[in-house]
């Protein structure tokens, strides 16, 4: 089963530039991009451009699957929600 998470129809996003990557803090749900896929992260701790967040929906060629941690920067985001889901 594919793990969804229900975002109540918020279909506002913001293309990630440099000063709204400041703003990215705790609770954030950002998309971002390993090699194979875009996908979502629930932000869980910031330090500096070091993010942590868990998977929010599971991925198909990337080997993670939903809720697993992952460690990136904040360049490899590439659009923050409007909305903390």
């Amino acid at each position: 089963m594919t793990h969804v998470e229900n975002h109540n129809d918020c279909y506002d996003f913001k293309e990630a530039d440099n000063e709204l990557l400041e703003t990215i803090n705790i609770g954030a749900y950002v998309k971002i991009r390993n090699s194979k896929e875009r996908f979502w992260v629930k932000v869980t701790a910031v330090n500096g451009p070091s993010i942590t967040g868990r998977v929010k929906n599971d991925l198909i060629e990337a080997g993670l699957k939903y809720n697993d941690i992952v460690h990136f920067k904040n360049k490899h985001v590439l659009v923050i929600s409007c909305y903390n889901w």
